[in-house]
């Protein structure tokens, strides 16, 4: 072959190699733009969805707080200050204000918990957390619907135990959620004394 040709097809092959090579990377790098894109999207979505769930949890437990003060409402103002009380029984504000706060850090630990399978997957811990939360508005009905100290002693006691259990389910999946559970049980523990005070005062 003369030198001239061989000369041809060596410059032929390498125009034809820099062209597959550049017509390669450009669609890597047209699939990643792509791919990133997508995931973005997808981020995006996944953002979206865990902000609505933390939102569906803080008004599901703020719901149940309305009807507990739906209730204590209705004894406040003249039976319940009529009652017998410890002297060391927290005032209304200092109530209001704990159980505001134990009200966000419960609903932030069962949206962690959420947030870990969703709620298909994580079904057996939130049954047990939506079970107090139940017994947590039974307990103020009880006491201040019923007026009925006696009544409310038997369901704490209920409530302690669904707290308890809703506390080491949620710290198997998670610590953080288990941590934010931990004041809550505290708080009934003494709202359960109290309870058993006021009773055997009255």
């Amino acid at each position: 072959m003369p030198q001239e040709k061989r000369f041809a097809h060596a410059v032929y092959y390498r125009n034809s190699v820099t062209l597959n090579w550049r017509q390669f990377v450009s669609e890597m790098l047209s699939l990643k733009i792509e791919w990133n894109c997508s995931r973005k999207s997808q981020d995006k979505m996944s953002k979206t969805k865990q902000i609505l769930g933390l939102v569906v949890s803080l008004g599901l437990v703020y719901s149940v707080a309305w009807l507990g003060s739906f209730f204590t409402n209705m004894s406040l103002a003249a039976w319940y200050p009529s009652l017998s009380k410890p002297t060391w029984t927290p005032s209304g504000a200092t109530i209001a204000l704990v159980w505001t706060i134990l009200y966000a850090t419960m609903a932030i630990a069962a949206w962690t918990v959420w947030l870990s399978g969703g709620l298909i997957e994580q079904r057996r811990p939130l049954g047990i957390y939506a079970v107090q939360l139940f017994l947590n508005a039974g307990w103020s009905f009880l006491f201040f619907g019923l007026r009925s100290p006696g009544l409310a002693l038997v369901e704490i006691i209920f409530l302690w135990i669904a707290i308890l259990m809703t506390l080491i389910s949620f710290w198997r999946i998670s610590l953080t959620a288990g941590v934010l559970m931990v004041p809550y049980l505290l708080w009934a523990s003494i709202a359960a004394v109290l309870n058993f005070m006021v009773w055997r005062l009255n």
